[in-house]
């Protein structure tokens, strides 16, 4: 088979456990965008080819939809044009079609699911173009739909930032952290349940960053790490920061390791013991490093460990689940798998239910906050330990 570059693809995991890898790249000079679109297997470790997409993808963006299908859209075209066009995945009938109506982003648009099962693009893209994006609500499905957001600061240019929810998605919260050129230390929230909403400021970063990492942990705080003011080794930064709540200041942690840069094309992610793996930074025409960290959160260091004995592998929505743990477990969280790539994390998901008398009650309408799907499930206790991770399925 003739060779498939998917450098500069996009990716998410499927509900039915595999990833979906779409787009990558045809041409370096200029950059354009394949039409690849394979799924891989977890068990078998291999890669299915599927139907070309329609549109070349360079740098796009893929998110799940409530109903466990993928949008994919953005990124620049076979001929190297930014595209509004965009597609959707079956991953029942690993088919695809287009979806009427265009609509464009950045490269690297962040774009992620929100309670009101529309879309909300939260003003960020990641480095190459520049241009008026505004931040807003979109409906892909409904008319092509847009309704713009006020408060951004500085609007349209927040290139290379950090973003995610804060806290359990159900409160809606999203933070844009840093980003620009030249980058900044600014944060800015928003309620998108909000009568009207806008951001705000939000709480200052320890160090103005672009192209840094964040991972909202299981405890549900928000880990941030890495960047820098710039791309180049003498830009970067080293500091770690943890945020508790999104009314709350970002707490310093213990910093990355001097020399261990942290730049563009770096990652940061949660693994199943509840640690953070740190990887990759590619400043401009320096040495990238080769390095792999592990930073262990707070969660750690809180005593003894609670543990999940006894969890469905499977979970119906709305229900009520039996589940065994050791530790004094009060609550059980789910987070989504990780698939992050260019800073970009579009199905970061969060939530919390108390277990009480051994039975945990997950009827509080998360169908719209939690595709079908793999998701890890964490016990924590009163004072804060975080249990290893259980998978589970959501159906």
């Amino acid at each position: 088979t003739t060779p498939v570059d998917l450098f500069c693809a996009g990716h998410v995991l499927l509900p039915d456990g595999r990833a979906l890898v779409g787009g990558g790249t045809t041409s370096y000079a200029p950059w354009k965008g394949q039409r690849a679109l394979y799924a891989f297997n977890f068990t078998t470790e291999t890669y299915q080819a599927l139907t070309r997409l329609e549109i070349g993808r360079w740098y796009p963006a893929l998110v799940t939809a409530v109903t466990g299908k993928t949008i994919i859209t953005g990124g620049l075209d076979h001929n190297g044009v930014l595209t509004g066009k965009t597609e959707v995945f079956d991953y029942k009938t690993n088919t695809h079609r287009r979806l009427a109506g265009e609509r464009k982003f950045p490269l690297y648009p962040r774009i992620q699911l929100t309670g009101n099962i529309n879309y909300f693009f939260n003003g960020v893209g990641y480095g190459g173009l520049t241009g008026d994006y505004p931040p807003g609500f979109w409906d892909p499905f409904n008319g092509n739909t847009f309704r713009p957001v006020s408060g951004m600061r500085p609007p349209h240019h927040r290139s290379g930032a950090a973003s995610s929810f804060v806290g359990d998605v159900r409160n809606q919260d999203m933070l844009v952290m840093g980003g620009g050129s030249p980058a900044q230390a600014r944060t800015d929230k928003i309620k998108l349940t909000a009568a009207e909403p806008v951001y705000t400021p939000g709480p200052t970063m320890k160090a103005a960053k672009m192209y840094h990492g964040c991972v909202s942990l299981p405890d549900g705080t928000l880990l941030e790490a890495g960047g820098g003011t710039g791309n180049q080794i003498r830009y970067a930064s080293y500091k770690v920061s943890l945020l508790k709540s999104i009314g709350s200041e970002w707490a310093t942690m213990n910093p990355i390791p001097s020399g261990n840069h942290r730049l563009y094309h770096s990652l940061l992610f949660l693994l199943d013991d509840g640690r953070v793996m740190s990887i990759g930074s590619n400043p401009k025409g320096e040495p990238r490093s080769t390095t792999m960290l592990m930073y262990s959160p707070p969660y750690l260091f809180k005593g003894t460990r609670p543990t999940i004995t006894s969890l469905p592998t499977t979970i119906k929505r709305y229900s009520t689940i039996s589940v065994g743990t050791t530790g004094d477990a009060t609550r059980l969280t789910f987070t989504k798998p990780p698939t992050p790539t260019h800073g970009s994390e579009p199905d970061e998901r969060y939530m919390s239910f108390p277990i009480v008398d051994g039975k945990a009650d997950l009827s509080a309408g998360w169908k719209r906050y939690l595709p079908d799907g793999y998701y890890r499930v964490w016990a924590v206790n009163a004072k804060g330990a975080v249990s290893v991770a259980k998978w589970v399925r959501i159906v």
